[in-house]
């Protein structure tokens, strides 16, 4: 989706609301999709952390 953007952005021709339109899209795309991968993201994190939290108590006994 974005070497799209990229492409609109390196060709001349294209007016600049045409890209503001992309931009916009985009946008709701993030937005649409983010909150869940953000909500991923953290709990993956969340974890990991615990993973190597648990690992480095186990080492010290």
């Amino acid at each position: 989706m974005l070497h799209i953007l990229f492409l609109s952005l390196s060709c001349e021709c294209i007016n600049y609301k045409e890209i503001q339109v992309i931009l916009d899209q985009i946008g709701m795309l993030i937005t649409r999709i983010g909150i869940k991968y953000v909500c991923m993201l953290l709990l993956i994190g969340l974890y990991l952390k615990a993973k190597i939290w648990k690992s480095k108590i186990s080492f010290r006994k």
